[in-house]
């Protein structure tokens, strides 16, 4: 069936995963007859699934680009390509262009088209890609633009002057990172210690 999901709108092999992925979301909400043409969803919550917002995988879709993202003159929507379901009920959606995946409810989904690989990027569509969410690429997009680095010389808390601090990024002679842990209480691992220690 994946086969079939990535062949039909000429995906490319590396989201195979994602087709895999939706595979499974789809089954789960189709009938079976071993389970009485119940499906497996509704025979482990026992709420019959809604299935209208299903579309076809790979299809090309819009996603609505905010007024508060964009200018007078900007589109309002981008082209992507409909990957799957996220559990909070939008559609995860991948950019071809910046190569991120997106979870988004507000989509227009056109399943009679399908992205035009032959078009997109040169760059090798089989190397591993780094795929964020919506928020966390917001968050990063907002982290970037209000860290700034300082220069002054950082100074540990008054509190900690009577400690030798070493940060754990520091490689010792040994060639080994430092960690070190403060345990107040550990628990016992074996029967004996546990015996011994009245637990």
């Amino acid at each position: 069936m994946v086969r079939c999901m990535l062949k039909t709108k000429n995906i490319p092999r590396f989201l195979w995963g994602e087709a895999a992925s939706t595979t499974t979301y789809v089954l789960n909400r189709s009938p079976t007859r071993r389970l009485e043409l119940m499906t497996p969803e509704e025979a482990w919550t026992g709420v019959k699934p809604d299935i209208s917002h299903l579309k076809i995988f790979g299809s090309l879709c819009y996603k609505h680009v905010p007024d508060a993202l964009r200018r007078k003159l900007d589109d309002r929507s981008t082209p992507q390509v409909l990957i799957g379901y996220h559990e909070t009920g939008g559609y995860k959606l991948y950019d071809p262009n910046s190569k991120h995946v997106s979870t988004s409810r507000d989509v227009y989904v056109d399943e009679s088209s399908s992205w035009d690989w032959t078009v997109a990027s040169t760059e090798d569509t089989n190397a591993p890609k780094i795929i964020l969410d919506e928020e966390e690429t917001a968050d990063k997009n907002i982290t970037d633009l209000v860290v700034r680095k300082s220069g002054r010389r950082s100074q540990p808390p008054s509190y900690l002057q009577d400690y030798d601090i070493t940060h754990d990024t520091v490689v010792t002679s040994d060639g080994s990172l430092v960690h070190s842990a403060l345990i107040a209480e550990s628990e016992a691992i074996t029967f004996e210690e546990a015996a011994r220690d009245g637990h």
